[in-house]
C-alpha cells in the first residue's frame, strides 16, 4: 500500500527546472497548466513528454491517467504523449508553448 506524504508540496514549473524526488519510489504527478490565450503547451520531464491544448486550463493526473477541467470535464482528447513520472533524485522539468503558469504536485509517498 502507498501512503502518501503529508507535505504535498505545488512545484511552479513555468520557466522550467529540476524538482527532486527525495523518496526512493517514483512519483505520478498532477499538472496543472493556465493560458491567458487557447495555446498548445508541452511538459517533459526526463524526456517523458506530454503536450495538452489548452483553451484556459487544464488538469492532467498523471496516475489516473487522466485529463480534466475542475467542473469534472472530461479534456482527455485534448492531450497527447505520455503521462511522465517523477524518479527518485533529481528530475529536469522542460516546459515549451506559453503558458501562464505550469504546476506540479508530486504525490510523494512511502510504503
Amino acid at each position: 500500500p502507498e501512503r502518501f506524504l503529508s507535505t504535498l508540496n505545488v512545484f511552479n514549473v513555468t520557466n522550467g527546472g529540476t524538482i527532486n524526488n527525495p523518496t526512493q519510489f517514483k512519483a505520478k504527478p498532477v499538472i496543472s497548466i493556465k493560458v491567458t490565450t487557447p495555446s498548445t503547451v508541452t511538459v517533459s520531464i526526463n524526456g517523458e513528454t506530454i503536450t495538452a491544448e489548452v483553451a484556459d486550463y487544464i488538469y492532467i493526473d498523471c496516475e489516473e491517467m487522466n485529463a480534466y477541467r475542475q467542473s469534472a470535464e472530461n479534456m482527455n482528447n485534448k492531450i497527447s504523449g505520455v503521462f511522465p513520472t517523477l524518479k527518485p533524485g533529481n528530475n529536469t522539468v522542460v516546459v515549451t508553448g506559453s503558458p501562464q503558469e505550469v504546476e506540479i504536485q508530486p504525490r510523494w509517498y512511502t510504503i
